[in-house]
């Protein structure tokens, strides 16, 4: 993960909700934290104790170490006070929210842009396990929009009989 430096020039940011910053503030966190080796636990556990989710904490600091040890390219994730969200970054979000949403089918295609094939099997629960704390704690992600394709466009007639060759 990479935490490089770059310009915080906000021009241009799409607005986030208060849950997604706040969950974006803790990644960002996390992987600073890792990569100076500076523990950021505590400062974890004391922001979503104060947002009413104080198990998320723990949630984001196993999920994160899932993916450092998963990842199968160098993920782009800025400094905590950046306000330009990543594509590495947007991808979190939106897993963490389709779990939140019960579209767990998605998740795999969409965290093999980021894991190795090993651990994009393995990646549900760790991800769930940030997605349900957060929802226990009143914290919820806005919806996924654009990600999953429609029911329609997944559901597929085929005539009694057909075969391919």
């Amino acid at each position: 993960m990479s935490d490089e430096a770059h310009d915080c020039d906000d021009a241009g940011a799409p607005p986030l909700t208060r849950a997604e910053t706040l969950v974006l503030w803790a990644i960002r966190a996390w992987v600073a934290g890792h990569r100076h080796g500076i523990p950021v636990i505590a400062n974890l556990r004391t922001a979503f104790r104060n947002e009413g989710a104080p198990a998320a904490a723990e949630a984001v600091d196993d999920l994160m170490g899932f993916i450092a040890d998963g990842a199968g390219r160098t993920i782009q994730v800025n400094c905590p006070r950046c306000r330009q969200v990543t594509e590495d970054e947007r991808l979190l979000l939106d897993i963490v929210a389709l779990h939140q949403q019960g579209e767990t089918l998605w998740v795999p295609f969409l965290a093999r842009a980021i894991l190795t094939p090993a651990a994009t099997r393995l990646c549900a629960l760790p991800f769930a396990a940030v997605a349900d704390t957060l929802q226990d704690g009143g914290i919820v992600l806005p919806a996924v929009a654009g990600q999953v394709p429609p029911p329609e466009a997944a559901a597929h007639a085929v005539p009694a009989g057909t075969t391919i060759h």
